[in-house]
C-alpha cells in the first residue's frame, strides 16, 4: 500500500479512554487526537484504505452519536494524474467507489467523506503534465457532477493547490458546482486575494493551514484575513511541518518530544510531521489573530464534513 498517511487532521479534542479489551490504536490517536481524515491521492488507494479505516474504527468507541472516528477520501492527486488509464473503466471504478463507500444520510457508516485531493501542481510537472492535470480534474469534476445529480452523492471537494495561480479557481468557477457546495482548499500558501476568490465560489469554502501554509509574513497576513467561519487546521503528515526557519516558528508553543525511527518508542518521531502536531498549527493561528479557534474550528469542521452536503447533520467528536 503506497501514501495512505493520516494527511488532513481537522480536530484534536481528546478521545475518550480505551476499553481494556481492545487493541491499542495508532500512536496519533493516543496524543490527544479523536480522529482523523486519510487522504487518498489515487483510486487505489481509497479501496486499500477503506479497510483500514474499518480495522481502525473497530478499535475505537464511537462517539455518543455512534460516528466513526477516521475516515478517507476518494480522488486523484494532480500529480498522479497521468496515471488513471482508461477513461471508461477510471470513470466506473470512480462512480463505484463513490456509490459504495461515500458517507451520507442513506449511508451513515461510509468511510468516505470528501472527494479528494484533487486540483492542479505546477511545481511538479515531472509527474503529470499541465494538461494532464487539468484533464484529470475536469473528469473529476464532471464525475462528481454526475454523482451529485444521479444519486444525491454531494461530498465536499478537498483541493489541492500548488503554484498554479488563478488557474484551479477558474476550472471550479467554470464547473456547476453549486454556490452553497463545500469546498476545502487544502495547505493555503496563496495571497490574500487569491484566497478571497477561493471564498467567493462557494458560501461553504474553506481554507485548511498547515505548515506549508504559514512558512513567510505573506502567509501569515492570510492565516490573519482568513474568516473566522471559514478556517480549518490541519498538517499533512507526515510532510507540511512547522520549521526553524519558517515565519511561523516564533509563534509555536508546544515542543513535541521525539525519537530516531529505528528507536520508535510511541514519541514522535525526528524529521516527520505527524497529527498531533496539529496543535503547533492551531497555536500559531491563534497567536497572529489574537483569538481562540478551538469551538469555531471545531464547528467548521462539523459543517464541511457532517452538515452538508447530503450529509446527516452531528454533533462534533472527530
Amino acid at each position: 500500500m503506497t501514501h495512505v498517511l493520516p494527511r488532513c487532521l481537522l480536530n484534536y479534542s481528546p478521545p475518550p479512554p480505551l476499553p481494556a479489551t481492545t487493541v491499542p490504536p495508532p500512536v496519533p490517536l493516543l496524543a490527544g487526537l479523536s480522529g482523523f481524515i486519510i487522504t487518498a491521492g489515487q483510486l487505489q488507494e481509497t479501496v486499500d484504505t477503506v479497510p483500514l479505516v474499518a480495522e481502525i474504527n473497530a478499535c475505537l468507541p464511537a462517539g455518543s452519536s455512534g460516528r466513526s472516528r477516521v475516515y478517507t477520501t476518494l480522488g486523484t492527486h494532480p500529480t498522479r494524474a497521468n496515471g488513471i488509464g482508461d477513461l471508461k473503466e477510471y470513470s466506473s471504478t470512480f462512480t463505484r467507489l463513490a456509490s459504495e463507500h461515500a458517507r451520507t444520510a442513506a449511508n451513515p457508516s461510509g468511510a468516505v467523506v470528501c472527494y479528494g485531493e484533487l486540483g492542479l501542481d505546477y511545481d511538479r510537472l515531472q509527474f503529470s503534465s499541465k494538461q494532464e492535470q487539468v484533464d484529470c480534474l475536469s473528469l473529476q469534476l464532471s464525475l462528481i457532477a454526475s454523482l451529485r445529480a444521479a444519486r444525491g452523492i454531494a461530498l465536499p471537494l478537498f483541493l489541492h493547490s500548488r503554484n498554479c495561480g488563478d488557474d484551479l479557481y477558474d476550472h471550479l468557477r467554470a464547473s456547476d458546482i453549486p454556490s452553497h457546495h463545500p469546498l476545502v482548499v487544502h495547505s493555503f500558501d496563496g495571497p490574500v486575494p487569491l484566497m478571497e476568490k477561493y471564498l467567493s465560489l462557494s458560501s461553504s469554502t474553506f481554507i485548511g493551514f498547515n505548515g506549508c501554509s504559514l512558512r513567510t509574513a505573506d502567509n501569515l497576513l492570510a492565516a490573519a484575513a482568513c474568516p473566522l467561519d471559514r478556517i480549518l487546521v490541519e498538517t499533512d503528515s507526515p510532510y507540511c511541518d512547522i520549521r526553524a526557519t519558517h515565519a511561523s516558528h516564533p509563534h509555536v508553543k508546544t515542543v513535541l518530544d521525539t525519537c530516531k525511527d529505528k528507536k520508535y518508542d510511541g514519541r514522535v518521531v525526528k524529521g516527520r510531521n505527524e497529527p498531533c502536531a496539529v496543535t503547533q498549527v492551531m497555536e500559531v493561528m491563534e497567536s497572529v489573530r489574537g483569538e481562540a479557534l478551538g469551538e469555531a474550528v471545531k464547528g467548521n469542521v462539523e459543517r464541511c464534513f457532517f452538515g452538508g452536503g447530503g450529509l446527516s447533520s452531528l454533533e462534533t467528536d472527530l
